[in-house]
């Protein structure tokens, strides 16, 4: 039977991928480990009560109330196993920064975990049993789980770096669906990948590993040992940046591309190359729109001008953001985007301001703006830390990165903004999710990533929080704008890992 692991970021077609190959012609069985992780912690079922006995005593919310109508009205709950689960409360005691938080979400997991795996043998035995040829599993966290060397094939509905993981596995071994264009194109990529898995799979392998257990025992077991080295290998090469070919964690591998004879052009495509691109729907219409994240093209100063040209955007920036905002100032803008080289020198800037570029080759950033550096020396090649929002070929807004210098440098501030015709659509939250993942894969250095939010700007604050960030400080008076006195709010995001060299501060 052949095992397809199907993974992605949030907005990048996963569920859509998911359901067709559900549908046909296709009619594969799908084993969604969403599903699953709340399936294994059903009332009654072992992971429950283990969920219950460890943190029931010091929870006093952890289950639901009787009134609740997924209670059924009764305190041993619908079924007579048990209330469910009061999941915002069992979050509330996981998730945080503490040892304490971080403690108990690793009790959690450790609960969780094996009771959603044995769910998924349980699964794979029972349509192993009925004769599939081919199952999919759809994990979002099939990489980072380390259950993608349990896979024959892997499938990434993605343009970062899982895109990169996937093609590590080989030939025939891992396949990328850009889900940048519309769903049809979406399914030609999709028909196009499976008639290869199909090819390399053939129904009457399938038949025959069904009627001999012992082969199907042997294939397996050699496919899982091939699996696994190629795993090792690429977490070995992704720990040591110097053994990575791509180009946003080798800066090496950049610079190359700028000197070969080609090279020109090859960095062109580099930076017209989409970091993001998302399918998803928007109120008010109810048809499928593209959002883009990308670098920015001269192209886009027209564009850019009309969409940022907006008080409401103004009052919730910085001072060094124009307003009004003239066709001029997103023309100079966009010239420092494209070419550091050429323009840091020249162009005008407010004598408050600093214009942050990264340079791969320091993995920090450079302030060339107003801090007196020598601005007499030829700035480094680099790649581009800001980046368009585009809604249906149209820029709607800007991301971008800020990286963190000296003892700083190993995290990274990002800032946005959005047209006000984009406001209350869900634009930004599905961005700003998909940035942050982003910009960890990216930079595999970059431990921490934060947001600074003025305190009347309520909108800003949600997005940060959907994108999972945490509220982890108020600057008080900090923020002098336009005549209003306001508090700065600091949003935070830590990268989720270990580090035997953090030492954190306890009172």
């Amino acid at each position: 039977m052949h095992l397809i692991g199907l993974t992605g970021s949030i907005a990048t077609g996963k569920s859509t991928t998911s359901q067709l190959l559900a549908s046909p012609p296709y009619s594969l069985p799908i084993i969604d480990a969403d599903v699953l992780a709340r399936a294994a912690v059903e009332p009654g079922t072992w992971a429950y009560k283990q969920i219950v006995g460890t943190f029931g005593g010091s929870t006093p919310d952890l289950l639901l109330p009787a009134s609740d109508p997924q209670s059924g009205g009764r305190e041993d709950g619908p079924q007579g196993k048990g209330r469910p689960l009061n999941r915002p409360a069992l979050g509330r005691r996981v998730f945080g920064q503490s040892a304490e938080r971080t403690a108990d979400r690793q009790r959690l997991n450790s609960i969780v975990h094996p009771a959603v795996r044995l769910y998924m043998l349980r699964s794979l035995a029972y349509y192993y049993v009925r004769g599939h040829w081919a199952v999919v599993l759809d994990i979002p966290l099939l990489f980072e789980s380390g259950l993608d060397v349990f896979c024959s094939s892997v499938v990434v509905t993605d343009v970062a770096l899982k895109a990169k993981w996937a093609q590590e596995r080989g030939p025939g071994k891992g396949y990328v669906l850009y889900n940048d264009g519309k769903k049809a194109d979406l399914e030609v990529q999709l028909n196009e990948v499976m008639g290869k898995i199909s090819a390399s799979s053939p129904r009457w392998w399938s038949a025959l590993l069904l009627v001999f257990p012992p082969l199907m025992v042997s294939v397996a077991s050699w496919q899982l040992l091939v699996n696994y080295l190629k795993h090792r290998r690429a977490l070995r090469d992704r720990a040591n940046p110097k053994a990575n070919n791509s180009p946003y964690n080798n800066p090496a591998e950049y610079d190359r591309m700028a000197e070969d004879e080609d090279g020109e052009e090859n960095v062109k495509r580099l930076l017209s190359t989409p970091i993001l691109s998302l399918s998803l729907s928007l109120p008010p219409a109810p048809s499928s729109s593209t959002l883009i994240v990308r670098p920015y093209r001269a192209s886009d100063a027209a564009a850019i001008a009309a969409a940022a040209n907006s008080p409401a955007i103004a009052c919730n920036m910085t001072n060094t953001f124009p307003s009004p905002y003239t066709l001029e100032r997103a023309q100079s803008w966009i010239a420092l985007q494209l070419d550091v080289d050429k323009t840091w020198k020249s162009t005008a800037l407010p004598p408050s301001s600093s214009v942050y570029y990264y340079y791969p080759s320091l993995s920090s950033s450079v302030d060339i703006g107003s801090q007196g550096q020598d601005t007499t020396k030829r700035a480094p090649k680099r790649m581009p830390s800001n980046y368009v929002i585009v809604l249906d070929d149209e820029p709607v807004g800007g991301i971008g990165l800020k990286f963190g210098e000296d003892i700083e440098s190993r995290s990274a501030e990002f800032g946005y903004w959005l047209s006000p015709a984009c406001w209350g659509r869900g634009v930004m939250s599905v961005v700003a999710t998909a940035f942050v993942a982003w910009t960890f894969d990216s930079f595999p250095y970059l431990v921490r990533l934060s947001a600074q939010v003025f305190s009347w700007n309520r909108a800003s604050m949600r997005v940060c929080e959907k994108a999972g960030m945490q509220q982890e400080a108020v600057l008080k008076r900090l923020v002098w704008k336009d005549g209003r006195l306001g508090d700065m709010v600091v949003y935070s995001i830590l990268r989720n890992t270990s580090d035997d060299k953090y030492e954190p501060f306890e009172r």
